[in-house]
């Protein structure tokens, strides 16, 4: 079992660097591929298709694997987060609303996020306030209630309030003036 694990892994690799390398010939290559009537039929619930469309669903699933298995690691290499965390299909969340100081530990695991070699980004809305530690298609989402880690900041002179990060991803507090401007 271990070896199909590696084995998959391996391919997935492989096409992601293909992918980045030379996406034409990734491209071509998806369109050359034929598989048998029974096959495409299977694998699309009976509909017509083309040759190279049952192909990328491997591919994404491929894609997906790949990116939970780069989570798993991140997961055991910061068992912090793991303690937290609940897995969904598209994503892994972990609520930081009960930790003693959530915004330094959003702070923290986007630290975490960074030296593991994932996208980070952070989010706020009116209800929650975190980041988003992307691997691949899923990513690790690391929050809390929005009063505990955000701020409200009215832009412009007709009141349109967003909301903000109390603290930065490089741990420096913010400090949001009336009217300044706030990045989507």
């Amino acid at each position: 079992m271990n070896q199909s694990t590696t084995s998959v892994a391996d391919e997935a690799n492989a096409w992601q660097k293909m992918k980045t390398d030379s996406p034409e010939q990734a491209r071509r290559l998806l369109d050359e591929i034929e598989l048998g009537a029974d096959v495409a039929d299977a694998l699309n619930g009976g509909r017509e298709v083309t040759a190279a469309e049952p192909i990328k669903s491997v591919v994404k699933a491929l894609e997906y694997a790949q990116a939970f298995q780069d989570i798993a690691a991140f997961l055991a290499a910061n068992p912090v987060l793991a303690k937290r965390a609940s897995v969904h299909p598209e994503r892994v969340l972990v609520s930081v609303t009960t930790a003693d100081d959530p915004g330094a530990f959003i702070v923290e695991a986007a630290r975490c996020g960074q030296a593991a070699g994932a996208r980070v980004e952070e989010y706020a809305t009116a209800e929650y306030g975190g980041i988003k530690i992307h691997f691949g298609p899923v990513c690790v989402q690391v929050y809390a209630k929005a009063e505990l880690v955000c701020s409200q900041v009215v832009v412009g002179r007709v009141p349109d309030v967003r909301h903000m990060l109390i603290v930065g991803l490089d741990g420096i507090r913010r400090e949001a003036a009336v009217g300044q401007a706030v990045a989507q």
